[in-house]
C-alpha cells in the first residue's frame, strides 16, 4: 500500500475518532445537564413534596393512635387562635400537603408518572369524598377539589425571587430569565402565619377557611383512639400517604424516616365502615380468605376503599381486589387471627345487616 493510501486511511480514521469523541463528550455533557436539571427539580419540588407527605402521614398516625396530647386549657388559649396546638399542627400539615401536591403535578420529573398521579389522586379523592359519609360526617375534614387547590395555592406560594424573574421577563420582553420562570421556586408559609390567618376573622379569605375551622373543632372535640366524626376519612388518607411516600423513596433512592412506617387502624365494624353490602365468604382456609362483594362490579371506588381497610388491619399480609370477579382475597397471619375470629367478625357484620 503506497503512502498516499496510508495517509488517506489515517485521515479517515482520525476523522472517525474525532467525530466519535465529539459525540461521546456531547452525550456526557447532555447527561450532566440532565442530571443537574433532575437534581434541581428534586430540590425544588420532589423533596419538599416528600417531606410534606411524610409530615402529614406521621401527624395523622400519631393523632389517630392517641400520641398527641392537649394540655389542660390549651384549646382556649388565644395564642393558638382558640384551638389546641395539636389541632393547628395537624390541619397545617394538611393544607401544606395540598400546596405541594399541586406543585408536583406541574413541575419536576413526576408530571407524567402514572403511579404517583394515581396515589396522589387517591389522597385527594378521599379528602373530597362524601359518598360513604354520614350526614354528621360530611363536613369533617372534607375539602372539595377547588378548596384543596385554593388552600394549597394560599399556603404554598412562589418565592419573591420567582416573582421578580417573571416580572423582569415580562418587562424586558426577553428570553434571558426564561430558565427561572420555567422552574419557579416555592415555599410554605410558617405555622405562625397560618395561625394568624385563621385567627383573623376579617381576612378576605375567611370564607375559604370554614372547613379548616370545622376540622380544628373536630380534632379538639374528639377522643383520637375512639370512633369520631371524620376518623374513617383520616385513616384512609394516612394509609394512602404511607404508600405514596414509600413509592417516592424507592424511586429517589433515599428515606426520610429511620423506621418503617405504620398504618393507622380502624376501630369500626365492617357494617359501620361500608354500610349495606351483600357479602359472602367464598372460600376460607387458615391464612387465606376469599370474599365475594357484588358491589365491586366495575366499581374502582369501592375496590380502593376495601383494599385500604383490609391493609390497615394488623396481621394482614396481602390484599388482592378483582373488580371483574367481584372478589377480594385476603392473606393474613394466623398468629394474629384464627379462622373462628375472622368468621365471628363477618358473622357479626352480616347479623348487623339483617
Amino acid at each position: 500500500m503506497d503512502p498516499i493510501q496510508l495517509g488517506l486511511i489515517a485521515s479517515i480514521l482520525s476523522g472517525v475518532c474525532t467525530a466519535a469523541w465529539t459525540v461521546l463528550t456531547w452525550r456526557q455533557q447532555q447527561d450532566k445537564e440532565e442530571e443537574a436539571k433532575r437534581d434541581r427539580n428534586a430540590a425544588l419540588y420532589v423533596n419538599p413534596f416528600i417531606l410534606a407527605a411524610e409530615e402529614l402521614q406521621d401527624a395523622l398516625y400519631n393523632y389517630l393512635s392517641g400520641n398527641y396530647h392537649k394540655l389542660p386549657g390549651e384549646e382556649t388559649r388565644q395564642g393558638y387562635a382558640g384551638f389546641s396546638a395539636a389541632a393547628l399542627e395537624i390541619v397545617y400539615t394538611i393544607v401544606i400537603y395540598f400546596g405541594w401536591s399541586f406543585t408536583i403535578y406541574r413541575y419536576g420529573p413526576y408530571t407524567s408518572d402514572e403511579k404517583l398521579i394515581e396515589l396522589t389522586r387517591q389522597v385527594s379523592e378521599m379528602f373530597s369524598d362524601i359518598t360513604h359519609a354520614s350526614e354528621a360526617e360530611e363536613d369533617a375534614f372534607y375539602f372539595s377539589y377547588p378548596e384543596q387547590k385554593a388552600l394549597g395555592l394560599t399556603f404554598v406560594k412562589p418565592t419573591a425571587i420567582a416573582y421578580a424573574h417573571a416580572g423582569n421577563a415580562a418587562h424586558l420582553n426577553t428570553h434571558l430569565p426564561q430558565v427561572e420562570s420555567q422552574f419557579p421556586s416555592f415555599e410554605s408559609i410558617s405555622l405562625y402565619d397560618f395561625e394568624e390567618q385563621i385567627k383573623n376573622q376579617r381576612n378576605e379569605r375567611s370564607a375559604l377557611y370554614l372547613n379548616i375551622r370545622d376540622a380544628l373543632h373536630a380534632i379538639d372535640k374528639a377522643q383520637p383512639t375512639a370512633d369520631f366524626t371524620g376518623r374513617r376519612r383520616l385513616v384512609r388518607v394516612q394509609n394512602y400517604l404511607v404508600d405514596l411516600v414509600n413509592y417516592l423513596e424507592e424511586k429517589e433512592g433515599f428515606s426520610v424516616s429511620v423506621s418503617k412506617r405504620r398504618r393507622a387502624r380502624h376501630h369500626l365494624t365492617f357494617a359501620q365502615l361500608f354500610g349495606y353490602i351483600d357479602l359472602q365468604v367464598a372460600h376460607h382456609i387458615p391464612g387465606r380468605l376469599r370474599l365475594k362483594f357484588p358491589v365491586l362490579k366495575n366499581n374502582m371506588v369501592y375496590g380502593v376503599h376495601f383494599e385500604s381497610f383490609f391493609f390497615s388491619l394488623e396481621g394482614v399480609k396481602d390484599v388482592r381486589v378483582n373488580l371483574q370477579a367481584c372478589s377480594i382475597v385476603i392473606e393474613y397471619d394466623i398468629k394474629k387471627y384464627s379462622m373462628n375470629e375472622l368468621e365471628a367478625t363477618l358473622g357479626n357484620y352480616i347479623h348487623n345487616l339483617s
